[in-house]
């Protein structure tokens, strides 16, 4: 089973030679170990009734004496404390940086009578009992075009950046990003970690997407030219008023203002620990796809029947081969990809947070299956965010 397919055709002896479909590149003959960067998005809900708590506004400010401006961050929703590790630092780093993060907000939180969750969607909490921003411009902004939207877009993700180290050929970005398109179905599996929406059960293994997706420009991009070709497309709709800037493409994985390339399909993951799992498979797979001298694009119509078997059905989905033209089952592609860049985690030292979260995902499965266990056993979704608090504080492990 390949997990890159790739139509068959010709291949042109031209160097960067571009079809939509592969392209002929020519990697050095050192290839810089990507860097990684991490942004987690935290959850606080009320130590009593377990509903989400609109007290970010004050965690916030605490939490950044402790740590700085540049690490925390609010969000669209008082609910939430956004967390970044620094995407120039290696995932060892990031590791101890995650564990700090969460355990520091917990005990910050704890002030105000909450506590942190890390989860997709919270299990039972109504969408618009949440309080959006209300001085911020951009906000604002977002919230006069959108209103509906924005007011029940009580949706949490986990976002990678993957960096270059020294590369300063932006096209060698949009080439990576085409080529990481086809692994995203896998991240989705991966992180799934949203089942319940509104106190139902949907039936989805990540319900969360499909909330995001509402907005536009919310999609898989088709693959771009070249670096030149984004920026023109970027151009064209802030002239027509479309976007405020770049950051106004909530593509599901773009090139960043930051200069990397920033996955933002994941789930917020349970724990720590699977956040530096599914970092490490990217980054792994990055690294892998620079030392390739052709890099596969798929089209994103079918990526997408991917990332719909991943969001309903989570690692019993159908993934489809479309170069083999046969379907495995998501938890064989994911296992035979670890395998093909296994020397690539390797020779970054972050091999063992793959193999814990794939240890973890054999054993008790995605976060979704473990909030429907324990729903099942208690039939309580105040015991779930219990579960989604006690599990969340769990330190990667060394």
């Amino acid at each position: 089973m390949n997990p890159v397919p790739a139509p068959q055709r010709p291949s042109p002896a031209l160097p960067n030679y571009w079809d939509g479909f592969h392209v002929h590149v020519n990697p050095p003959e050192h290839v810089a170990v990507p860097s990684i960067g991490i942004e987690e998005e935290y959850v606080l809900v009320n130590r009593d009734s377990r509903e989400v708590f609109s007290g970010a506004c004050q965690v916030i400010p605490e939490a950044q004496e402790r740590f700085s401006s540049a690490s925390v961050h609010r969000d669209l929703m008082q609910s939430v404390v956004e967390c970044v590790t620094n995407h120039r630092n290696g995932l060892p780093d990031a590791a101890e940086q995650l564990s700090t993060y969460r355990a520091t907000i917990s005990q910050l939180a704890r002030k105000h009578n909450a506590d942190v969750t890390a989860t997709g969607t919270h299990p039972f909490s109504k969408a618009t009992d949440q309080v959006n921003y209300s001085d911020s411009p951009h906000y604002i902004r977002l919230v006069d075009q959108w209103p509906h939207i924005m007011r029940t877009l009580a949706t949490f993700g986990m976002h990678v950046h993957i960096g270059f180290n020294g590369i300063q050929d932006a096209n060698r970005r949009i080439q990576l990003m085409n080529a990481v398109r086809t692994y995203l179905p896998m991240t989705v599996a991966m992180s799934a970690n949203s089942p319940f929406w509104e106190g139902s059960d949907t039936g989805y293994a990540c319900w969360r997407l499909n909330v995001f997706r509402q907005l536009p420009r919310t999609y898989i991009p088709e693959p771009q030219k070249d670096y030149a070709s984004f920026r023109e497309h970027v151009r064209q709709l802030s002239e027509f008023g479309l976007i405020g800037g770049e950051k106004d493409l909530w593509w599901l994985i773009r090139p960043s203002v930051y200069e990397t390339i920033e996955s933002r399909i994941a789930d917020m993951p349970i724990t720590a620990g699977e956040t530096m799992g599914i970092a490490s498979f990217l980054q792994g797979v990055s690294y892998h796809l620079l030392k390739q001298d052709e890099l596969h694009y798929l089209p994103t119509s079918q990526i997408d029947e991917n990332v719909y078997q991943a969001q309903r059905y989570g690692l019993t989905a159908r993934f489809v081969d479309w170069q083999a033209q046969k379907a495995v089952t998501m938890m064989d592609a994911i296992q035979y990809t670890v395998e093909t860049i296994r020397p690539a985690l390797k020779e970054l030292g972050t091999e063992r947070y793959v193999d814990d979260m794939m240890l973890l995902l054999k054993t008790e499965g995605t976060g979704a299956d473990r909030q429907r266990k324990i729903f099942k056993n208690t039939g309580d979704l105040k015991a779930v965010v219990d579960y989604l608090i006690e599990q969340g504080q769990k330190p990667v492990q060394r």
